[in-house]
């Protein structure tokens, strides 16, 4: 995940973010898992976990998925939380879709370890130049984007594991120093 993303016509190439540049801030409503209380949904805010305040992050797989691509596109992303977030790896993922209920359900149904936000509305979307999912990025702990993808998840796991890999090696290496 190292360029940028080839252009199908849905994205807007000078409203990416750049590799390099800054990922931009949000906040969004979680999606509640079963059993969760109803009484309010978490709102996640990208700085929480890079930027200003990274906390133990090391790097935030931002994964945009809509309806079609959230099954398949999940399992990678539960096994990469999984496995790296000891080294410090956030998942984030962002539904895409217009009317939330088919959403919250699988949601709802899922074993996710991470975050599911609502962009119903597209405001995530638009400030980050695309019109829906699949779209994934993925930031370093001060939220500059290291690399992007305009394919689903699932469709590009080979390319985004060995980005991750890829990072989690050079943090452990610094690490030991």
């Amino acid at each position: 995940m190292v360029a940028g993303p080839s252009f199908a016509g849905k994205y807007e190439p000078t409203a990416l973010p750049q590799i390099g540049g800054v990922a931009p801030a949000f906040g969004l409503e979680a999606f509640r898992a079963k059993g969760e209380d109803d009484s309010g949904r978490e709102v996640i805010q990208l700085d929480h976990y890079c930027g200003v305040r990274p906390g133990e992050t090391s790097m935030v797989l931002l994964a945009f998925v809509n309806n079609e691509s959230a099954s398949d596109d999940l399992g990678p992303l539960v096994q990469w939380h999984r496995r790296y977030n000891r080294d410090g790896l956030v998942v984030i993922a962002i539904s895409t879709e217009k009317d939330p209920t088919p959403m919250g359900e699988l949601v709802a149904k899922s074993r996710r370890s991470f975050p599911i936000v609502d962009d119903q509305f597209g405001i995530v979307s638009q400030r980050y130049g695309i019109s829906g999912a699949p779209f994934t990025l993925l930031l370093d702990d001060q939220c500059s984007v290291l690399g992007m993808s305009d394919k689903a998840v699932s469709e590009d796991s080979a390319r985004l594991q060995s980005a991750i890999d890829e990072r989690v090696k050079s943090i452990r290496i610094a690490a030991r120093k």
